[in-house]
């Protein structure tokens, strides 16, 4: 997961190249991550790719369609990655590369982007790594990723390339979104509740304990398993359910006969939510049918006895609008 503060590297090239070479469409090249190591990395994928016979520009993506494309790794969709490259790149190639340091241990994740073509990722790692080995690394795996250009067989070598490193902090991004552990939340709609949930990445259980609002106040609960499907963005999950209710009904009688009555029943869902931070803001609609009812007429009028509610439909549709905490954020 890319670190909220990292820095990323524009790579800049600085030496004219032959006009074979120049022919060849230009790459952007972004580095993130890495601390001291990100700038000599950056350097040598910049002389790599010159050699290679590419020009290197600068500030392919600007900085915030670099945070996009940062939170598209984190939730690992390829999809949402590719889009924010040709939407948003002033070049039509970006070699992207994110390094990650963890307890002595770098990983490489290197990143090919070609307009009009799924991307190409290729991963690599080593242990207490010197600035050396780390550049070594990267020239191997990019290598393999970047496809050579095609030169004319009277081309003059390329003369060794220099490269001048620019490095840009981005606008501080909002923390990661919580997508696991304990949350605590409120919804208000039909009905209304207090909610308490444990997320699994994609998989939750919820639970919300409150009362009917149109349906007639009465105690109201209601357990749920989610599935988060897709994203419409980044921080926009989309999401399924199915689960169970109780309500106890406690509408106003209309006869003497009448008795309040407890429903039990099924009901499936689907939502969408807004992650920012440490909350998530979410709509849901959840129909469903009651395939038990306790008794809701007394017949102390015998065959005269009005039980209206007895009449009622065992269908019900819950819509509700809530935010929810990620207490583990």
């Amino acid at each position: 997961m890319m670190h909220a503060r990292s820095a990323f590297v524009l790579v800049v090239a600085t030496t004219a190249l032959p006009a074979q070479a120049r022919a060849e469409a230009p790459v952007g090249v972004v580095v993130s991550g890495g601390g001291s190591m990100q700038a000599p990395v950056a350097t040598s994928i910049a002389s790599l790719l010159q050699q290679r016979g590419r020009e290197v520009v600068t500030s392919p993506l600007p900085p915030e369609a670099v945070d996009t494309l940062g939170d598209c790794f984190v939730i690992e969709d390829a999809g949402c990655a590719r889009a924010v490259v040709e939407q948003r790149a002033t070049t039509r190639s970006v070699v992207y590369v994110k390094l990650d340091d963890r307890s002595g241990r770098v990983t490489m994740h290197v990143y090919w982007f070609e307009h009009g073509q799924a991307p190409v990722h290729r991963t690599a790692s080593c242990d207490a790594c010197t600035s050396a080995q780390l550049i070594a690394l990267a020239d191997t795996t990019i290598t393999t990723v970047v496809p050579a250009p095609a030169r004319s067989a009277s081309a003059a070598p390329a003369a060794e390339p220099t490269a001048a490193v620019t490095t840009t902090a981005p606008r501080e991004r909002e923390p990661e979104p919580a997508h696991h552990g304990l949350a605590i939340g409120a919804e208000l709609g039909e009905p209304t509740s207090l909610t308490v949930g444990w997320f699994f990445d994609r998989f939750s259980i919820n639970g919300a304990i409150g009362t009917g609002t149109l349906a007639g106040l009465g105690a109201s609960f209601h357990v749920d398993g989610h599935l988060e499907v897709a994203r419409l963005s980044p921080r926009m999950p989309l999401y399924v359910g199915l689960g169970a209710r109780y309500y106890h009904h406690g509408y106003e009688a209309m006869s003497v006969d009448e008795l309040p009555d407890s429903h039990y029943g099924l009901r499936v869902l689907g939502g969408v939510a807004l992650e920012r931070g440490p909350l998530q803001f979410y709509t849901e609609l959840a129909p469903g049918i009651d395939v038990r009812r306790t008794q809701s007429c007394a017949l102390l009028e015998g065959p005269n006895s009005i039980c209206p509610h007895t009449q009622s439909t065992p269908l019900f549709v819950h819509f509700v609008i809530g935010v929810r905490w990620f207490v583990s954020h």
